[in-house]
């Protein structure tokens, strides 16, 4: 398994994609330790000192293969909780950057409206649900930059259905199918946080 992480997986290329679409959010190293004792509680720590910057992230075993998809697909769903570990620091970075949580505060006020308070309860506040809808909706944008053209489509559509009925995120696939087509009309010098005033906007008005 630690020739998969290693060899298959991309870290480097998760890194590179996080750094151009988060400018300004230094991250110096990735580290990831795997045991199946993670279970579901895969996690992320943060260390820094000295100006430079770790990634600590704590998963399972990418078990998971489906007949389905290219091997290449396969790569990509296996990676996704590295993916999401690594993604979230740079999300928060830009909302504490820019002072987007206070603006989340009246935005996501009424929990209800957007998770399943049972499935999602670890997400029981404004930042901490924005950020799993960002992760996630982050996980699509990858997809849609690495997938092959006929997988992409039915990659981000299990992204959405995982997140909407498997884990009560409840306008996820509204936001997803919002923010991939923002994605796609970007202006090629724009960056994803370039974006975030339009995200914000998004959930202010939903």
């Amino acid at each position: 398994m630690n020739h998969f992480y290693k060899d298959s997986v991309d870290v480097g290329g998760m890194h590179n994609w996080l750094s151009k679409n988060f400018p300004g959010t230094d991250i110096n190293a990735l580290k990831i330790i795997f045991s199946p004792l993670v279970n579901g509680w895969q996690n992320a720590n943060t260390i820094t000192n000295n100006g430079f910057t770790e990634i600590f992230a704590h998963v399972n075993f990418p078990y998971y293969n489906s007949n389905k998809y290219s091997p290449e697909s396969n790569v990509l769903i296996r990676g996704t909780a590295i993916f999401t570990e690594f993604n979230h620091n740079y999300i928060g970075s830009v909302g504490e950057k820019f002072n987007f949580y206070n603006k989340l505060e009246s935005a996501l006020g009424n929990l209800s409206k957007w998770i399943d308070i049972k499935k999602a309860e670890n997400y029981n506040n404004p930042g901490s649900c924005f950020d799993e809808y960002m992760s996630w909706g982050l996980v699509s944008l990858w997809y849609l930059d690495k997938a092959n053209q006929s997988e992409a489509n039915s990659l981000i559509a299990e992204n959405e259905n995982y997140m909407t009925n498997g884990r009560g995120f409840l306008k996820f696939k509204e936001f997803n199918r919002y923010l991939v087509n923002l994605y796609k009309s970007k202006q090629q010098n724009e960056t994803i946080t370039d974006l975030y005033p339009q995200i914000i906007k998004w959930f202010e008005m939903n």
